[in-house]
């Protein structure tokens, strides 16, 4: 990786002794960076640009694999910054982990992940209590990482006291809960899933982390972390605000990811209309379901000769409010996970061609008051991991 201020600089020096406005094209590899904080004014829109408050400087890291064209003005002078990724890096990393697993490999790759921190980290998060996790974003403080950590008031504990003394930690301030899951690495690289960052979620529980390297990927979860920054928490304090429109990401390849927020948008509607839009296979992993309008919506697909499968929590399952009395009444084929601890999934495939993934449980609380995340990407590639992963455990617990 190289960073090349002092190559820009070179560029903004020429057009203003020429004086004319015109169109400047470079080459960079992925992860290569440039600091704007040299010149005396900046404006214009990258997805991804960071704003480091503590030394007043502008950086901006570049990922992708397609071709982008970003408008900016700099001392005056407007440019077209032309980015050509030579370097294509994977479109996505998809981790599983699950108490049947001899070791962590959702834990290890992502404190490696942390560990090429450049400039700032951002965490919106339910639950963070791993140790391992906790001593490296320590280690990253102390080398000078800036860390915005964002956390659900109910889950602090003592592995969080130097993080907390240090003033990096922030507690929501949801009556109900801040359940989102993900991290934004140098506004560039995005980790989200349904495992919080816990011993538990990392070691115990089946969860799934999935990893983006996209600068417009991240820019879509930083938005949602300045309104978490700014106090925006819950449907409740967001009534005034404008619900973003569907926003969605293109990959090279077959790869096209949608984001959606539940305090900003309506998710349940878009899982709904996915399932109403399926014709011949939906695959269902998940820890709580009790929205009785999702259960139709699979119930009414089952009648259409839809073949489903669906995997649900145990110890949830057995609720007064789960939907599985009603799936089996209406003859929806289901199991019931048998991890020993928690079966934490939050997934659902749609004929091979959708997977929907994030923080958010089929619940009510879910949709109208809690602060959730999803995702939703069409990949060949995606499905066929998490296929993978749903077969995996539906011929051995079946």
């Amino acid at each position: 990786m190289k960073k090349i201020p002092f190559f820009f600089s070179v560029i903004i020096l020429l057009l203003t002794c020429v004086g004319f406005t015109t169109s400047v094209k470079f080459k960079l590899n992925n992860g290569d960076q440039i600091n704007f904080s040299e010149f005396a004014t900046f404006t214009g829109h990258i997805p991804g640009l960071i704003y480091n408050e503590n030394d007043n400087t502008l950086f901006w890291q570049g990922y992708g694999n397609v071709e982008k064209i970003y408008e900016i003005e700099v001392d005056g002078d407007r440019f077209a910054l032309d980015f050509q990724a030579d370097e294509i890096t994977p479109e996505s990393t998809v981790i599983f982990s699950d108490f049947f697993q001899k070791f962590s490999l959702s834990r290890e790759f992502l404190i490696d992940l942390l560990s090429f921190a450049h400039e700032e980290i951002w965490i919106s998060i339910y639950d963070l209590d791993d140790r391992h996790l906790i001593k490296k974003l320590e280690e990253l403080h102390e080398r000078g990482i800036v860390l915005k950590i964002i956390i659900e008031n109910d889950n602090y504990n003592s592995n969080l006291d130097y993080l907390y003394d240090e003033g990096l930690i922030k507690f929501d301030e949801n009556p109900k809960l801040m359940h989102d899951k993900f991290i934004i690495i140098d506004g560039s690289i995005l980790v989200t899933g349904s495992s919080n960052f816990t011993k538990n979620g990392f070691d115990n529980n089946s969860n799934n982390i999935n990893v983006f390297y996209s600068n417009e990927l991240s820019e879509l979860f930083m938005q949602e972390f300045r309104l978490q920054e700014e106090n925006f928490f819950g449907k409740s304090s967001r009534k005034k605000l404008t619900s973003t429109a569907e926003k969605e990401v293109i990959f090279t390849g077959d790869a096209t990811v949608s984001t959606y927020f539940s305090a900003s948008d309506d998710i349940k509607s878009n899982l709904i209309n996915l399932i109403n839009s399926c014709e011949n296979t939906l695959e269902i992993m998940m820890f709580t379901f009790t929205d009785k309008d999702i259960a139709n919506a699979i119930v009414e697909a089952a009648s259409r000769n839809v073949e489903i499968r669906i995997i649900l929590e145990t110890f949830q399952a057995g609720s007064k409010w789960s939907v599985s009395n009603f799936l089996a009444e209406n003859n929806v084929d289901f199991i019931l996970d048998e991890n020993p601890r928690v079966f934490h999934h939050k997934v659902m495939i749609i004929d091979n061609k959708y997977v929907v993934t994030g923080s958010y449980n089929y619940t009510i609380s879910a949709q109208n008051y809690n602060d959730e995340n999803i995702l939703i990407v069409e990949s060949s590639k995606f499905v066929e991991a998490y296929l993978e992963c749903f077969n995996d455990f539906w011929e051995k617990w079946r």
